[in-house]
């Protein structure tokens, strides 16, 4: 076992009585820090003789050299026994790390010394003298020196009397709890309080509602002195909330269990149930009903300790509710950040209104290979989803189908980056696939063609221009065996006998008549639906210049006048046809933004100085297969006019951790316009700190980043590392009505107002739309692009943590 190590001064002789004389000044003075492992210095300590001090130095033994401490100890001269202080550490929940016999040690005058741990290094000399003198107000049988924190302590060879395996510590709120319990059994309920104040005020300690008044520095906690009288505000005073108790029974599974005694719990349990309930109004009154309740009557160690003194401490210490990540019950109901929060969220809560389940990775998987399985060679046509976790191995499944099938696959994916990772997994599979080539490293005249061809909607004439280009070029310029190898292997595609491997936009500019499908499986890795139906933006001014350039036929220009004349919300049922086999590259050269398939569309949003519309790319294949972790089967069942088969795969529990801040929206405009954006910014580098952060394009400079939410697909390079995801990514709601506009959804109608809602079993509150199409459609948007990042760590597979910055329901996450 691997047991923990402090630091403390050590003089390692050993010795087989008590040293004296001339001795002690040796070991004083040879005493020097050390970092020891507990259970080799009880060993030293306890068996063998050896001396230590729980205190460092910076210099000699003397108080006024003071480091730090994390270890304390009590040395107790025939006044109780071992068991009494034992039995009393145990009451009052500070749990021993170890205990030794001294040399001076009998059965009828016991004498020993007894270590304890707190949950910090200690760097404050008060405090650590504070800590010391509380533990021995609770064991006031300890010998009056121990409160010199430079006091050495020698160790013997009578042996051990303890000795914890698990190696548990105390918090300085836990010795608080302790000291005032303590002075409540001892004294009746009418002086424990007068009690207190007189251990504090003798320790020299500022107290406000009979607790120390304790600050926290960097991680470093320290006791307030009475002399510094510094203002002391109420700011942890506890303000309780009204909670309908029935509708926590309802919830909560933990207080349910305790308020009709289904089940005893240990002192931790009741503890984490009473730091929530004394945050309720009459929650402390409740608690002790329920203890003393005739539910509870079978279980007699709830009546052993008196928890009123406890409670009271709890308050006074001003405690917030405990998380429900720490409850035994945490996998099994459906709860928000705690008890409080789990009944009444607020706005700022998301709540889960359904208990998910998972399973094992091995599970998972086995569910995905059976559910492609079945979609790939069922004879229904249409569109079948496959909805798999990020990283349970889409690809290497559907690598291993292909491998195993005698047919022919076109494996549709979002980028060239992917094509080019998925050619090394399937060669060495032993998968050969045909690709699409990538269109790099040709001459800037050329690619700025290219680019304002795609760029107006003229891309079906791409290829035809460079060929033209090729044509007319001489072998020794530099594009020459560039557009070579391009064409050649354009070409090769074609007529390629095996399978074949293209982009999504590649893959949606096909034709039904295509060669490339035919005869093929279709399998398309990540969701396509946001590149079939596409936002794109044109300005006004571009569409002026194509009414007048000459270039379009009446019908064009009938369409185009139609568009500027009309209201803001426009729908067309039919497109109209634009042949663009004449356009070359001097023609609408004048124009920047996508005029041709403006006259495609069949919705658009008109504004001031712009154009927002729906660019259709139909599906060229009757049938095809769709594995993506956030493809919506309904928003495919609305726009596609196709029939939907969706196989949901079994969720296997995340190895690593995804932590989710929903204080704020996290919004574009918070974080960017917001009356206390740089507060916020602040507070979102405390918790991000070296992680790579992926967030809003806008913002990726203040962060120091390349990452932006929605320009992460394929990315693998941050797999098994911790990553934060900044921003709740919301868009303009002209492009969620727009969408809506696709599915019958009437836009003058609806608007977004703040208001509560469920989505993917959880409830929260949001700036959404009532109409179902409208907040569906959002609520996919803004899912997809946290899921997509929040999957670039791979958490399936990888101990790690991911921090979420929205006020969005996220899977599996801890709500902090």
């Amino acid at each position: 076992m691997n047991y923990k190590e402090y630091k403390i001064s050590f003089y390692g002789k050993q010795y087989h009585s008590k040293p004296s004389g001339a001795d002690v000044a040796k070991i004083s003075s040879k005493l020097s820090t050390a970092c020891l492992t507990y259970d080799f210095l009880a060993h030293r300590v306890g068996e063998q003789g050896c001396t230590f001090s729980p205190t460092v130095f910076t210099g000699t033994r003397k108080n006024e050299n003071f480091a730090e401490q994390q270890l304390f100890a009590i040395d107790v001269d025939d006044k109780v026994t071992f068991s009494e202080v034992k039995e009393r550490a145990d009451r009052y929940r500070l749990p021993v790390l170890f205990a030794y016999r001294s040399f001076s040690w009998s059965e009828e005058h016991e004498k020993f010394r007894v270590v304890f741990a707190v949950d910090r290094v200690i760097t404050d000399s008060f405090t650590a003298q504070v800590i010391q003198k509380m533990l021995m107000s609770i064991f006031p049988e300890s010998d009056a020196h121990c409160s010199d924190l430079a006091r050495m302590y020698y160790g013997s060879n009578k042996g051990l009397l303890y000795f914890s395996e698990i190696g548990t510590e105390i918090s300085l709120n836990e010795l608080v709890i302790a000291v005032n319990s303590y002075m409540y059994d001892k004294y009746d309920e009418s002086h424990y309080a007068a009690k207190i104040k007189e251990v504090y005020d003798s320790l020299g300690v500022e107290t406000k509602r009979k607790v120390p008044v304790v600050s926290c520095n960097d991680g470093n906690i320290v006791v307030q002195k009475a002399a510094d009288k510094k203002s002391c505000s109420d700011k942890n005073k506890i303000r309780r909330k009204d909670i309908d108790f029935d509708k926590l029974k309802e919830h909560c599974q933990l207080y349910r269990d305790f308020a009709e005694g289904n089940e005893w719990y240990y002192y931790p349990e009741l503890f984490h149930i009473a730091a929530n309930m004394v945050n309720m109004k009459h929650g402390k009154e409740q608690f002790l009903n329920i203890l003393n309740s005739p539910e509870n009557s079978q279980y007699e160690s709830y009546r052993n300790r008196d928890w009123k003194p406890i409670l009271n401490t709890i308050i006074d210490m001003g405690y917030k509710p405990i998380s429900c990540n720490k409850c035994p019950h945490v996998a099994e109901c459906a709860h928000y950040k705690n008890m409080i929060l789990t009944v009444s969220p607020g706005y700022c809560g998301i709540l889960p209104v359904e208990v998910k389940e998972y399973c094992t990775i091995s599970e998972a998987e086995e569910s995905l290979r059976q559910s492609i399985s079945r979609a790939v060679y069922s004879d229904d046509d249409g569109i079948h989803i496959i909805k798999a976790a990020t990283g349970l191995g889409k690809t290497h499944a559907y690598l291993n189908l292909i491998k195993d099938s005698d047919e022919r696959f076109l494996v549709v994916v979002p980028t060239h980056k992917l094509i080019r990772e998925i050619l090394v997994k399937a060669e060495s599979m032993g998968i050969e696939f045909c690709t699409m080539p990538e269109l790099t490293g040709l001459s800037a005249e050329i690619t700025d063609m290219m680019h304002h061809i795609y760029d107006i909607g003229a891309g079906a004439v791409g290829i035809n221009q460079l060929r033209k280009v090729f044509a007319d070029m001489e072998e020794n310029n530099p594009d020459y065996p560039v557009l070579k190898e391009y064409l050649t292997q354009y070409d090769s595609v074609k007529y390629c006998d095996g399978n074949i491997l293209i982009t999504h936009e590649r893959f949606l500019n096909l034709t039904p008549e295509s060669l490339i499908l035919r005869g093929r499986r279709v399998i398309i890795d990540e969701d396509i639906i946001r590149s079939a139906f596409a936002v794109e933006t044109v300005s006004i001014d571009d569409v002026e210049k194509a009414l007048n350039s000459g270039y379009f036929d009446f019908d064009a220009k009938e369409r185009f006048q139609e568009i500027l004349k009309g209201e803001t919300y426009q729908r067309y049922e039919n497109k109209v046809l634009c042949e663009v086999d004449t356009l070359t590259p001097e023609i609408l050269d004048d124009i920047n933004s996508n005029v041709i398939d403006l006259l495609c569309t069949k919705a658009l949003i008109k504004n001031e100085d712009s154009i927002l519309y729906m660019k259709i790319k139909p599906f060229p294949c009757n049938k095809a297969v769709i594995m993506s972790a956030t493809a919506n089967a309904d928003i495919y069942r609305w726009l596609m006019y196709k029939p939907v088969m969706e196989y949901r795969c079994k969720d296997a529990k995340y190895m690593g951790t995804v932590n989710l801040y929903t204080d704020s929206t996290y919004s574009r405009d918070a974080l960017i316009n917001g009356d206390d954006h740089e507060i916020l910014m602040e507070k979102i580098k405390a918790v991000t700190g070296d992680n790579d952060i992926i967030t809003f394009k806008a913002i990726e400079d203040k962060f120091g980043t390349e990452y932006h939410l929605g320009g992460i697909e394929g990315l693998n390079c941050l797999e098994g590392r911790d990553i934060s995801v900044v921003g709740l990514p919301n868009v303009d709601e002209k492009v969620y009505k727009l969408y809506g506009m696709m599915t019958g959804v009437n836009p003058e109608e609806h608007h977004m107002s703040y208001m509560k809602t469920k989505y993917n079993g959880y409830e929260f509150w949001m700036n959404t739309f009532k109409d179902y199409h409208l907040r569906t459609i959002q609520m996919w948007m803004i899912e997809s692009l946290l899921e997509q990042a929040v999957g670039r760590a791979r958490l399936l597979r990888y101990d790690c943590t991911v921090n979420v910055f929205a006020r969005f329901p996220v899977e599996q996450a801890n709500f902090i």
